[in-house]
């Protein structure tokens, strides 16, 4: 009986304690219901881009959380059975993840949208903490801005692990600002600094050296507040503890598994001394984004410089009104503000998803750069760290109506850092400085006179939003190359399993399916493929794996050179059955070499460079170039029949000292196939060691320019020519190279044919206007609509050449009617036009006969006296001679 009764007495209690928290609950809804209802806008404008944008693109680079999460899935544990540089948490998510829902990618795209829901929800409560609920208006225009400007970055995924990241990023600001506002207060923060131990030590374990940044700042910053504070500095060190020993322990949690399956050896080598190498190594890593992004910083200023002495002015006012007492007493609610700030922000975001015609009237030529809130931001947090040094000698607390926002400028300049050490700073890692600038004009315009400069700032918010999502809906992705088309033309669905759900456009669905038909009829399920060097997406598409490489993306601060160049060993052990190569431009390979590698060979070229090679000598063929915009992938399958015949260079290793040889029209045509596959050979050297005759031999243009796929490198004829070329073709640019991006010195084009619609003899087409034809000859009969005897649509330099071949067409001429200025000893033959020529000051339009005189000998052989003496250029030049025919020939000496 005693039980029953006691068990109706706790009953009731429970019962009028949980009807006195719901009466609290609903007249706390009541006295802020813009606190509450702004929240929800901010959260509703964040998801709502999120989940329009959501099912469209396919970047060619998505996908290597899938494939890591597969292999760990399939049994291999990271940094004991393949190199992964950085914390263990994100991947175990996605693993887990990807274990319950499966791979479909628009199932990662959908966890995107919960992503951005708490990040808005987490940057709308630090504003709060800042400035009240009362200001909840000013949170709502903050925060939305800050989430805009960061899905605009247009190098990440929705569910990246970077998001993640920001996530607990976010999170861990809103305890530090609890915890500070808590100790300026006197009440109770001990719970809060154990929150922010446990929050933060999860971010590092998701990018370890912003994380790591953040997690020093904000322990300097406690101390900082503390002395601040005037705190003994027993009373310090034990409160460090609230925050040291949660952070000890998800340390200890996050690290026990990888002890048990003995990887942690292996991870602390691979996040630390392998992360270190892959970037540079730390000096690299701290100070080498400063410098070598100098020219983003100078650009910013004046923006900067502006928007900074903004600030200061009406700070300084501010500051002047409340010593004369002319300033309201309470906050501004500006109820109003918000309502119509978020509906208009609703509404611009549904215009955009309907209308390309809107993203494009109100896309700015130059974007808002995070280089500019940098410099924004920085100078404030300095000069405010100065004001509470100034505080703490003269025994005062004027800092501590600022503190948080403080606070917020230095959270803002730690993840900024931590974000620079990646090579620069990045609009992902900006949210906090966006919140900081709007925050405080906000804050600073508080007044009841200045409501409609409030409103001015709010409008200007609302063009910014739209034209972050502008942004992205025009530049859905573009990193180091590769680009997508926009989201507007999207609206293609792939006949693949895991795409299903997903729209592309018709060029990057014809990619995708391509090559994973092309994959799964030409292998086997038990075959192995690889994929280089950021492309892992394909070993899931096609249900293919790689062949046990340690690395599973060979990108340059993904992957050590070391492993990398461990997996060449391996790949020779074990050759896949198809190999799949991302054409990855010139650019990305010099910057990253420069950034992170003192401007040395990466283990990702020498891969690349092996890869190349390798098809060669195991007669790969190339199944075909896949070309979607600026993305070019090329996919080589392992020929088994009897009648494989593998060709490569004679020798050489592509260098100035070791070039590779031609010698044998084989291997022309191989040189020529390689280039159109993708390879531009950019800054290596071909050498041809004799004449070489093509008679018999099919030929294609060396980089079809209609193929976007063009010679980077230096092409040496060594005094040879090249003979019996027939090339009859209907496409635009036909010529011994199509599209010319490097250079071709000493060579001569003889008793040749070439016919297309616009055609050169040795070139087509410059790609670049650094592309040079130097000390050349063309004899070849070439027609078309538009014929040159060196080239036709040519930007680059052509020097020391001359053409004695006969040419039909309806514009003709030395280099056709696109003459370049860089044009030097350049003569053609009069003679052999058969139809209307173009005439200039730069080239020599002379009788056949002068093609052929000691004058034309001397003239020529002075040039190339004076290009060699010069030692400088790379290439020596050959000598020339009367020759036996109609032109002079090249002295082999």
């Amino acid at each position: 009986m005693r039980w029953s009764v006691a068990f109706y007495v706790e009953e009731a209690m429970a019962k009028k304690w949980l009807r006195e928290r719901v009466r609290l609950a609903r007249n706390a809804i009541r006295n802020n219901k813009s606190y509450y209802l702004f929240g929800a806008l901010t959260v509703l404008a964040a998801s709502l881009f999120v989940y329009f944008t959501h099912d469209r693109t396919l970047p060619f680079a998505e996908g290597w959380y899938t494939y890591y999460a597969k292999c760990i899935n399939e049994g291999q544990m990271p940094y004991r059975d393949f190199e992964y540089l950085y914390s263990p948490i994100y991947i175990s998510f996605i693993t887990v993840f990807t274990r319950i829902f499966g791979y479909d990618i628009i199932l990662l795209r959908r966890l995107g949208i919960v992503f951005f829901a708490l990040i808005a929800l987490g940057l709308y409560l630090c504003v709060t903490e800042i400035v009240g609920k009362k200001r909840a208006y000013i949170a709502l225009v903050a925060a939305t801005s800050a989430v805009f400007y960061m899905q605009s970055e247009v190098v990440q995924t929705f569910y990246d692990y970077v998001r993640l990241m920001d996530i607990f990023s976010v999170f861990s600001l809103l305890l530090l600002l609890k915890t500070l506002k808590a100790m300026i207060g006197n009440s109770d923060y001990r719970r809060y600094a154990v929150m922010f131990g446990v929050l933060s030590s999860v971010f590092i374990n998701i990018k370890q050296n912003i994380g790591l940044i953040f997690f020093v700042y904000a322990v300097i910053l406690f101390i900082y507040v503390s002395v601040w504070l005037r705190n003994d500095w027993k009373r310090v060190i034990k409160d460090l503890l609230f925050i040291f020993v949660p952070f000890s322990a998800v340390m200890a949690a996050v690290n026990l598994p990888l002890v048990i399956t003995g990887s942690f050896s292996d991870y602390i080598s691979m996040t630390g001394l392998s992360a270190a190498g892959a970037k540079g190594g730390m000096r690299a890593i701290l100070f080498g984004w400063i410098v070598n992004n100098v020219g983003a910083f100078r650009s910013a200023l004046p923006l900067s410089i502006t928007t900074l002495a903004v600030i200061l002015t009406l700070f300084f006012l501010r500051r002047r009104r409340k010593k004369g007492k002319d300033i309201a007493e309470a906050p501004t609610t500006d109820a109003w503000l918000g309502v119509a700030f978020a509906a208009l922000v609703i509404i611009g975001l549904v215009i955009l998803k309907f209308s390309s015609g809107f993203a494009h009237l109100i896309l700015p030529d130059h974007f808002l750069s995070p280089y500019a809130l940098f410099l924004v931001v920085f100078p404030i947090f300095v000069a405010m760290g100065v004001w509470g040094i100034v505080d703490i000698i003269g025994h005062r607390d004027t800092l501590r109506e600022n503190m948080l926002m403080f606070a917020l400028a230095g959270a803002y300049f730690a993840i900024s850092y931590g974000c620079g050490n990646s090579g620069g700073l990045a609009e992902g890692q900006a949210s906090f400085g966006i919140i900081f600038i709007v925050t405080a004009l906000l804050v600073l315009l508080e007044h009841s006179y200045l409501r409609i400069a409030r409103g001015a700032i709010a409008a200007v918010c609302i063009l910014l939003i739209l034209q972050f999502a502008s942004k992205k809906m025009v530049y859905p992705y573009n990193w180091w190359g590769m680009d997508e088309s926009e989201y507007w033309s999207n609206t293609e669905t792939m006949d693949i399993p895991l795409l299903d759900g997903i729209k592309v456009s018709p060029e990057t669905k014809a990619v995708y399916e391509g090559i994973y038909s092309a994959v799964v009829e030409n292998t086997s399920p038990e075959d192995t493929i690889f994929c280089f060097p950021q492309i892992p997406l394909f070993y899931s598409l096609c249900e293919r794996n790689d062949p046990g490489t340690f690395t599973k993306v060979q990108w340059f601060d993904v992957a050590s050179d070391a492993a990398v160049l461990s997996d060449i060993n391996l790949l020779r052990e074990n050759p896949p059955k198809a190999i799949i190569i991302y054409n990855t431009s010139d650019y990305a390979y010099q910057s990253h070499e420069n950034a992170f590698r003192n401007g040395g060979e990466s283990g990702t070229r020498i891969m690349r460079e092996y890869l190349y090679n390798f098809v060669a000598d195991n007669a790969y063929t190339c199944y075909g170039r896949f070309v979607a915009n600026s993305n070019s992938l090329t996919l080589w399958i392992a020929d088994d029949s009897a009648e494989a015949f593998a060709v490569n260079f004679e020798r050489g290793r592509g260098t100035a000292e070791d070039p590779y040889v031609i010698s044998t029209p084989e291997q022309l045509q191989f040189f020529a196939r390689m280039v159109n596959a993708g390879r531009t050979f950019a800054g290596q050297y071909i050498r041809q060691e004799n004449d070489i005759d093509m008679t018999g031999y099919e030929f294609i243009s060396i980089g079809e320019a209609s193929g976007g796929a063009y010679f980077s490198g230096t092409y040496d004829g060594a005094g040879h020519v090249i003979r019996g070329i027939d090339m009859v073709s209907e496409k635009e640019q036909v010529a011994l190279f199509g599209g010319l991006a490097g250079s071709v010195y000493n060579l001569g084009i003889e008793g040749s044919r070439i016919s297309g619609v616009c055609c050169g003899g040795i070139a087509a087409h410059s790609v670049y206007g650094s592309a040079s034809i130097i000390n050349c000859y063309s004899a070849a009969d070439i027609s078309g609509y538009r014929v040159g005897a060196i080239s036709d649509d040519f930007g680059g330099i052509v020097e020391n050449c001359f053409g004695a071949g006969s040419l039909l067409g309806e514009e003709t001429g030395a280099v056709s009617l696109y003459i370049p200025e860089n044009i030097r000893n350049l003569y053609i033959s009069e003679d052999n036009f058969k139809s209307s020529s173009e005439a200039n000051e730069a080239i020599n339009t002379v009788p056949s006969y002068m093609l052929n005189t000691r004058e034309l000998v001397y003239i020529f052989n002075a040039y190339v006296d004076e290009w060699n003496r010069s030692g400088e250029r790379g290439v020596r030049l050959c000598r020339w001679q009367i020759g036996a025919d109609d032109h002079i020939i090249f002295l082999n000496e």
